[in-house]
C-alpha cells in the first residue's frame, strides 16, 4: 500500500499547485477589473458638456472661399467643381 500512499501524495501537492495557480489568476484578474474602472468611464456616467467633446464634424464646402483651390492639367479645382463632380457620379460609387 506504499506506492499508492506516495501516488496519493503527489495528486494532493499537485492539486494544492493547480488551486494556487488559480487563485492568484483570480486576484491578478480582480485586480486588473478594479484598475481599469479606476480609469475608465462609461458614456452614461458622461455630463453633457463632457460628451460634446468626444465627437468632431466635418465642414466641408461650408465657406467656398476659404477653402484651397488646386490645379491640375492647366485646371483650376475648386470645392465647388468637386462638388458638382461628386453629386453626378451614380449612387454606388459616390
Amino acid at each position: 500500500m506504499e506506492p499508492n500512499r506516495v501516488e496519493f501524495q503527489k495528486q494532493c501537492i499537485f492539486q494544492s499547485f493547480c488551486k494556487r495557480v488559480l487563485h492568484n489568476e483570480a486576484c491578478n484578474a480582480h485586480e486588473e477589473i478594479r484598475r481599469r474602472r479606476a480609469k475608465e468611464v462609461s458614456f452614461s456616467d458622461l455630463a453633457l458638456h463632457e460628451e460634446r467633446q468626444l465627437y468632431t464634424l466635418d465642414k466641408y464646402f461650408q465657406d467656398e472661399e476659404a477653402e484651397p483651390s488646386y490645379q491640375q492639367a492647366g485646371k483650376k479645382i475648386t470645392p465647388k467643381l468637386l462638388l458638382e463632380a461628386i453629386r453626378t457620379l451614380p449612387e454606388e460609387k459616390r
